[in-house]
């Protein structure tokens, strides 16, 4: 195998490596996101458990002053 051949083969694996890096970088973006949303959800979740509870305790509240 000459250099040229060498070189090539060398680029074609170099290049196979940088393409499956910037794939991983990009599932890991994809993921953060995923959970970025999640937790946006969950804090709307966690104000709306809170408002029932709330609502709940002014109803009990209610029916023990009648």
């Amino acid at each position: 195998m000459n250099n040229q051949q060498q070189t090539g083969k060398a680029e074609k694996v170099a290049s196979k490596l940088i393409n499956k890096l910037a794939l991983t970088e990009l599932e890991l973006a994809n993921r953060e996101v995923d959970i970025d949303e999640l937790n946006a959800r969950i804090q709307q979740l966690t104000q709306v458990n809170q408002q029932l509870k709330s609502q709940q305790n002014k109803s009990a509240e209610e029916k023990e002053a009648a």
